[in-house]
């Protein structure tokens, strides 16, 4: 804004513009940081929806194809992305070339043209990241021909099972853009992902997905005889060390051959612990599955410490400079203070902390499975599914757990705690009251009690053989008549 001569200006109004979007999820918990993330991605996303979703609103404003997809599954829980997202899939097809090419920026500039597995596999992993959520099978239907003709294009790129061609790589890990191991290797892991997710889209759809499976396995194999120490147990470039991301996605995508998952997984938590400090050194591709995978090897608290880090690189440190909304690097001189893309880490916080993760497209069944971390004692998050609201309350103290679960109808949950299950049905299941009332039906040995209505349900934790006035200390379950254990 510029003023001449003897003008003054009294009153400036800053008016937020973006695209519309009705909100479906909430969350919080009674970690700060945590919150802050979840908070921060979608005010971050906002900020980038106009009428495309883009990296930043103050700089290039293009629609950069991986910004969206790594952060999509997070994205959902907050947002219907339906019409949104859709119409954007609608442009990828419009964009996609002769050779079956998806751009990395979408709609295309005219250049960035060609397919990089990197970026450009929003076109396969957000539509099946949309049906998983919507449980729509026309959403496949729709896309399936773009992402099989992508999926060739990609094969067609390969030499002697590896990428060659260009793709951003691990983009801007600490102190890089493109960080040193190159882009060989995360657009040859970015290729197995990619096929194995067309592979998924054409078999729900009954189609032969057999060529694209055996191809990712194939180049699965490749990617571990190329880079794989037996020595040193990890993946590798020669010349340039451990790096975490080409140890973290063969994980998450099931590149690691089984004999060798154990020792790969020692070494990614081993390297976190011993080397970098409790922080993450890797760019957005590591850091949208990194959390996931240290799940996967029973370390929820390391993924946790990562997470809450208060020193740079990670979000902790952000939270402490009082930032709104998300960087676009995690170091210091980062440009924009508006890219979403590091946000991802959100579906893993929805997951974990709230405890809410849908294992059926559609939310036709979930599963509630909070952490047991000291560090987060409650969290409490819900979720409009297209089967109505879905809910998880829960809170953990000396007393053991106070949990609360909604399941809409036509959905069914399981609930996981502390290695016991139970399967709910729709309704509103609470549980562990420190007291019980006179009239409450209980069993005689413990475990759960189980009260019914017409409407509703309660489901109540108690030790077994255990005094029922005595103060809770641990969870186990029993499974008396009229509530089905998993």
């Amino acid at each position: 804004m510029t003023v001449t001569g003897e003008a003054s200006v009294s009153k400036v109004r800053a008016v937020p513009i973006y695209t519309p979007l009705e909100e479906v999820g909430a969350f919080q918990c009674s970690n700060p940081v945590v919150e802050w993330v979840d908070a921060a991605l979608p005010a971050t996303f906002r900020n980038n929806l106009h009428g495309v979703p883009t990296d930043t609103p103050i700089y290039e404003k293009n629609g950069w194809t991986a910004d969206a997809h790594l952060a999509t599954a997070a994205l959902l829980h907050r947002f219907d992305l339906r019409a949104s997202f859709g119409k954007w899939m609608d442009d990828h097809v419009g964009a996609q070339t002769a050779t079956g090419a998806i751009p990395q920026i979408i709609p295309t500039p005219g250049w960035s043209t060609e397919s990089g597995p990197a970026w450009s596999s929003s076109a396969v992993l957000i539509p099946w990241y949309l049906y998983r959520e919507y449980g729509e099978i026309a959403t496949l239907e729709r896309y399936a021909p773009m992402a099989r003709r992508y999926a060739d294009d990609l094969l067609s790129h390969l030499r002697d099972d590896l990428w060659t061609g260009r793709t951003w790589g691990d983009w801007l890990a600490p102190g890089y853009m493109v960080p040193p191991e190159g882009m060989t290797p995360i657009g040859t892991l970015m290729t197995i992902t990619a096929l194995q997710h067309t592979a998924q889209i054409l078999e729900e759809l009954e189609e032969d997905a057999s060529s694209y499976r055996d191809a990712a396995a194939r180049i699965g194999r490749r990617y571990h005889s190329q880079y794989f120490d037996p020595h040193s147990e990890h993946y590798a470039v020669e010349g340039v060390g451990y790096r975490q991301s080409l140890n973290i996605l063969p994980l998450a995508f099931g590149a690691v051959p089984p004999e060798w998952i154990a020792s790969v997984r020692k070494i990614v938590t081993d390297d976190i612990e011993l080397r970098t400090a409790g922080h993450l050194v890797c760019g957005a591709l590591g850091a949208r599955h990194l959390v996931d995978v240290l799940t996967d090897a029973g370390r929820d608290d390391l993924a946790l410490t990562i997470l809450t880090n208060p020193t740079r690189p990670g979000w902790g440190q952000w939270f402490s400079d009082g930032e709104r909304t998300l960087l676009e690097t995690w170091d210091a001189d980062a440009r924009s203070r508006n890219h979403y893309f590091l946000g991802s880490v959100d579906s893993w916080i929805q997951q974990r902390v709230g405890g809410l993760r849908l294992t059926q497209p559609g939310w036709r069944s979930f599963v509630v499975a909070p952490l047991k971390d000291d560090r987060v004692t409650s969290a409490r998050i819900s979720h409009q599914t297209p089967l109505g609201r879905a809910a998880v309350i829960w809170e953990r103290g000396p007393g053991g757990w106070q949990l609360d679960v909604t399941v809409p109808d036509g959905a069914s949950a399981l609930v996981n705690l502390e290695g016991d299950s139970l399967a709910l049905k729709p309704g509103q299941h609470a549980s562990g009251s420190n007291a019980r009332r006179n009239d409450e039906p209980h069993h005689p040995r413990g475990g759960w009690i189980l009260t019914s209505t017409s409407t509703w349900t309660t489901v109540r934790f108690v030790p077994i053989s255990a005094d029922l006035d005595a103060p809770r200390t641990q969870v186990r379950l029993s499974s008396p008549a009229g509530c089905q254990r998993a």
